[in-house]
């Protein structure tokens, strides 16, 4: 009998029984775990405005973000080292619109759309995987995106956002995948542009951009591209959770024991009422 059609009767007490099938989840849910994490971006802990952290642009990139609304897209890179199979939970970039805001600020994110790759989108022979159009959450990460200068690190308009999509029937196994995403929102003041900012680091007290090999669409063009600024990459903020598909052997480890566990106080009750 094949493991997808296996089904065990188990007695549990006098006059019930329960019926478990193998491949049906039957513990409690697993809980997500972060297979990939990268959200540093903050340069000056503590410096911005209201004493919030700030996530300043270095002086050889000196820009803020690259666009993620209207026609653009943007795109990253990211690793499964874990062992097994992983059910895709959410995906997290970060990003931010310019505009005044109140304090906290308020996200002005509406939507997000995510597609997962298994290869850089706009290369030959590459595919979509899995896709999200479903906003999880979005909140202030409490880091403001400023300009280089000491003159900008009080500045507040604009508050980075932590934006997550919720996935859902999506299995990958450990390899090299790419996530792609655009989002929608409006800012306090009209706006609808939004950016994602750069991963960073500092060197000597001074802001640092990280290097790396993030993409960007532009739909004017249908093309996707490299992010450069004056010849050098960027990498951009990424998370994502999931949670392990369990081996069928588990799950049959998992009833096993149950039915163990089951027949055993059916004895004891056999053998007390006899």
């Amino acid at each position: 009998m094949s493991i997808a059609t296996l089904v065990k009767k188990v007695s549990i007490a006098a006059g019930s029984t329960a019926a478990i099938a193998v491949g049906t989840v039957v513990a409690s849910p697993v809980q997500a775990t972060t297979l990939y994490s990268q959200t540093n971006i903050i340069t000056n802990p503590g410096a911005g405005f209201n004493g919030e952290d700030v996530s300043q642009a270095s002086a050889n990139v000196n820009v803020a973000g690259s666009t993620v609304t209207g026609g653009f897209r943007l795109a990253q890179s990211f690793t499964i080292a874990n062992p097994g199979l992983w059910q895709i939970d959410t995906v997290s970039v970060m990003a931010y619109m310019t505009s005044n805001y109140g304090f906290p600020p308020a996200s002005p994110f509406t939507g997000i759309s995510v597609n997962i790759w298994d290869n850089a989108p706009g290369s030959p022979g590459s595919n979509i995987l899995g896709s999200s159009t479903t906003l999880q959450s979005t909140n202030w990460t409490e880091v403001y995106r400023t300009f280089n200068g000491s003159g900008n690190l009080t500045n507040s308009q604009r508050p980075v956002m932590n934006i997550a999509a919720a996935f859902t029937g999506l299995n990958l196994s450990a390899g090299n995948y790419w996530v792609d995403y655009a989002l929608t929102g409006t800012s306090p003041t009209g706006g609808t542009t939004a950016f994602t900012p750069y991963l960073m680091t500092t060197s000597g007290g001074q802001p640092v951009t990280l290097n790396g090999n993030a993409r960007q669409f532009n739909a004017s063009t249908s093309q996707w591209s490299t992010i450069s600024n004056d010849g050098q990459g960027v990498s951009l903020p990424l998370t994502v959770t999931a949670r392990q598909v369990p081996e069928p052997a588990s799950i049959l480890g998992l009833l096993a024991v149950g039915a163990l566990g089951a027949t055993s106080r059916l004895k004891r009750k056999q053998q007390q009422e006899g």
